[in-house]
């Protein structure tokens, strides 16, 4: 695995820049990584770098084609209320790179489907995505809890728990 996808309209806001730091270092040890990048409008960089794809908005089909051509999805977000990008990445068997808030530890299980930063260290988080691309314990762990994320994230499942916390929150105003 060399191919890194990282997906958001809101780049610096997603940890796109992070992303970018981390490849580049990473590139000085890993010379095949890549990086595709999707969601911001234009290119967030305007230096050339080796493996670097910048894509652009990017529809549906797009993304899946992404998904399934790629091998880790990084996002590190400084605020992601649920993530659902991850969900998604994680149906399509890549381990992902997220930032240790919002809900985006509950869905990586650290060390086994991905990595969580804790800050901006670009050296820590190129370690990190490095480990994911090579050690195929995390695809293999991402693939085995496949049918497990199709459940727990399809939207019967998300009907399900939205409809019991308003059932819940109805029976407890009474």
């Amino acid at each position: 695995g060399n191919k890194i996808l990282f997906g958001g309209k809101d780049f610096e806001r997603k940890g796109g820049y992070l992303v970018i730091e981390a490849f580049k270092e990473r590139k000085k040890k890993y010379a095949e990584a890549e990086l595709y990048v999707a969601g911001p409008k234009k290119n967030p960089i305007s230096e050339d770098i080796d493996g670097y794809h910048f894509l652009g908005l990017c529809n549906r089909e797009q993304l899946n084609d992404l998904y399934n051509k790629c091998d880790v999805f990084a996002m590190p977000s400084y605020f992601e209320a649920f993530g659902i990008v991850f969900a998604e990445a994680l149906c399509f068997g890549l381990p992902c790179l997220g930032r240790r808030c919002c809900d985006m530890p509950m869905i990586i299980d650290e060390g086994k489907t991905g990595e969580i930063v804790d800050n901006d260290d670009v050296k820590a988080a190129s370690e990190k995505l490095y480990n994911m691309l090579v050690d195929k314990k995390y695809r293999e762990t991402v693939h085995a809890k496949r049918e497990y994320y199709l459940s727990e994230y399809s939207w019967d499942k998300v009907a399900e728990r939205i409809y019991d916390v308003i059932s819940n929150d109805q029976h407890s105003t009474k």
